[in-house]
């Protein structure tokens, strides 16, 4: 996996914590997010196919999220870049983030 397209938790755990925090969009299935409802700090829930909306004007980079961190996500980033964003997924998802 090309890790230009990812960030670990470890990362985005740094990164919230800078002045220019990255907008986090979660774009869990809505069974997933039903399983486990908790979000990542200042993440905002957005249908992956509409993710684009989601994003505020002005925003530099954004952090997608699954539960995994598998093609969801990566799909999200990928459509998100495509549209000349700066878009990452975290790597290993909400689960990944819970573990770390």
């Amino acid at each position: 996996m090309n890790t230009d397209l990812t960030l670990s938790a470890s990362d985005l755990f740094i990164a919230l914590n800078t002045c220019h925090p990255p907008l986090i969009l979660d774009v869990a299935l809505d069974d997933d997010v039903a399983l486990d409802p908790h979000l990542l700090p200042t993440a905002t829930r957005a249908p992956y196919q509409s993710a684009i909306s989601s994003v505020p004007a002005g925003t530099e980079q954004i952090v997608t999220v699954c539960q995994k961190g598998g093609k969801i996500s990566h799909g999200a980033a990928a459509m998100l870049r495509a549209h000349g964003y700066s878009a990452r997924a975290l790597a290993g998802g909400n689960i990944g983030w819970r573990d770390a």
